[in-house]
């Protein structure tokens, strides 16, 4: 009788887990959908903003330095879109063990492009510091059609407002940024406009 108890005790308790658990993982698609909606539609809003206020990232840099330590070459390639860092202040990768004389180039970002695509760079590589040494990195870019192909791809949802904050502040930032180079250019016009009417007489 008491292990027919503990039994009946026991599915109970598997049927109260198993229904919380489908309760939390229905609540957390609503939430991802929520998000990716969310995001979607303020890329709409600021998506003709979004080649003023980026920039176009490296996607690989290849170093040679010379023996003779006279110098190096230092080709670095950058993307053919201007973007917006929505992971970090800005994209990159970064050293591990900064300290020592050689090591590898590792990291990962996310960035809206100007098209209002999100894409990912992730950076592989290594680096050196000894003489006549080459070293490099390169950046893989995989891009998502929509903001839940990049939830899936393991960026959070629940960065999202973090990521909006980002945009936000990159757009204030750039408020008023260009009027004095648009001043200057339109007075350069004109000085040029008023000297090719003079040439003409």
């Amino acid at each position: 009788m008491e292990e027919q108890h503990e039994q009946q005790r026991l599915k109970a308790l598997a049927e109260q887990v198993a229904s919380e658990y489908g309760e939390a993982e229905q609540a957390t698609r609503q939430a991802e959908e929520s998000a990716a909606a969310y995001l979607e539609q303020v890329i709409q809003i600021v998506k003709f903003a979004l080649k003023a206020i980026g920039t176009r990232p490296a996607i690989s840099r290849q170093v040679r330095n010379y023996a003779d330590i006279n110098g190096s070459d230092d080709d670095e390639a950058l993307y053919d879109y201007r973007c917006v860092c929505l992971s970090s202040t800005s994209a990159g990768p970064y050293e591990n063990n900064p300290r020592q004389n050689q090591g590898s180039y590792r990291g990962v970002d996310l960035l809206l492009r100007e098209d209002g695509k999100m894409i990912q760079m992730t950076y592989e590589g290594g680096w050196s510091r000894w003489q006549g040494s080459s070293w490099g990195w390169e950046a893989v870019i995989v891009e998502y059609v929509t903001p839940m192909e990049a939830f899936a791809d393991g960026w959070g949802w629940q960065d999202v407002d973090e990521w909006i904050a980002r945009l936000a502040n990159d757009l204030e930032a750039s408020v008023g940024e260009r009027k004095d180079t648009a001043k200057r250019n339109l007075e350069r016009a004109e000085r040029l406009q008023a000297c090719t009417t003079l040439l003409k007489k």
